[in-house]
């Protein structure tokens, strides 16, 4: 049995919503964009990899 962790989805539109938010993104749009989220909103390979640099570099996560 598997389970869903949303927190690395959570750290990456939090990223997007700070790089993209002065643009007028919304910060899913911009996640997909880079190709951190897939077209169903699941994270990627690449967005585990920022979510990670996230995780390792905020504090608040």
């Amino acid at each position: 049995m598997s389970f869903y962790n949303p927190a690395p989805k959570e750290a990456i539109l939090y990223y997007a919503q700070v790089m993209a938010g002065s643009w007028g993104y919304k910060p899913v749009v911009y996640a997909k964009r880079m190709g951190w989220l897939d077209s169903d909103e699941k994270v990627t390979i690449d967005g585990q990899k920022i979510a990670k640099w996230i995780f390792e570099s905020e504090p608040e996560f």
